[in-house]
């Protein structure tokens, strides 16, 4: 007769304490956060400095660059949630990067700054 054991924990193939630490994910949260904030601002400096060359006639692939340079780092943090191994750190970073782009879309909104 074979042992089942429950999946559900109690049994020996319960996660040790080890593994169920929260300080990855805070950490990925903080460089989410850092990176949004750096990433988007850098976007938007391109963007800016592009309206501004062509006086404000961008073409579609310019306009294009924006948004996948925009997108990228999102699109990246999503990917490496695949990977066993860094899902901790990219559940932080995917969460991090939506509190600074509430953030900046917060700061968008000041006087002077939007």
């Amino acid at each position: 007769m074979t042992q089942v054991t429950n999946p559900y924990g109690g049994g020996a193939d319960r996660p040790s304490l080890g593994q169920l630490s929260i300080v990855w994910v805070i950490g990925g949260m903080v460089l989410g956060v850092t990176v949004t904030l750096f990433w988007l601002w850098l976007v938007y400096l391109m963007a800016y400095f592009l309206f501004l060359a062509h006086d404000g006639d961008m073409t579609s692939v310019e306009s294009g660059l924006i948004l996948v340079s925009a997108l990228l780092p999102f699109l990246a943090a999503v990917a490496v949630l695949c990977f066993r191994r860094t899902r901790r750190v990219s559940a932080g970073l995917v969460m991090g990067m939506a509190m600074g782009s509430l953030v900046l879309a917060g700061l968008a909104l000041l006087p002077g700054l939007g």
